[in-house]
């Protein structure tokens, strides 16, 4: 599956992460979790609507999406704070960090390295787990994997609603 649109799960996510937990009196690091969870739940609606579709019209489909969402927060000025999006009250203190010592960008290289090598990790895990391998059954023939059980539809849907939710803890 070709999916272009994950900018859009990039800009949902941070606004839902950072706004959201101010919003509720969170914590700033529950943002994670729920730009995570909103990113995957967009993701999965996207992907129950067009995952029928094949090819081309699939990454169309998906590029609209992406072109959609950062012309909603220009368009709801009011709600979204628009293109430079809304202040938050308390963010996360990178510079609080270890080995940050009190370096904001640094503080940040460590968290997004952070990120990274978690993802990398639970990625490769996935890889090679019985979900992994019904993926690549899907990836090289989509008919045999269908004829060996595995249930194509509702595994794209997954697989596409984790990559939006991992985009939308990036943004």
């Amino acid at each position: 599956m070709w999916a272009l649109g994950h900018a859009g799960f990039f800009v949902a996510g941070g606004y839902a992460g950072a706004v959201w937990a101010q919003a509720w009196g969170l914590s700033p690091w529950a943002g994670l979790p729920i730009a995570f969870a909103f990113g995957a739940a967009m993701g999965g609606l996207l992907a129950l609507l067009c995952c029928h579709l094949r090819g081309f019209y699939m990454t169309v489909v998906t590029l609209a999406f992406g072109g959609l969402l950062p012309a909603l927060v220009v368009v709801m000025k009011e709600a979204l704070g628009g293109p430079t999006g809304r202040g938050v009250e308390h963010p996360i203190n990178v510079g609080a960090l270890p080995y940050a010592h009190g370096d904001p960008y640094r503080g940040l290289f460590i968290l997004s390295s952070l990120v990274l090598f978690a993802t990398l990790w639970l990625c490769w895990n996935l890889v090679r787990s019985k979900w992994g391998r019904a993926s690549m059954a899907i990836r090289e023939s989509e008919l045999a994997a269908q004829a060996s059980g595995v249930g194509t539809y509702l595994h794209k849907v997954s697989a596409f609603a984790l990559s939006a939710g991992i985009v939308a803890v990036a943004g």
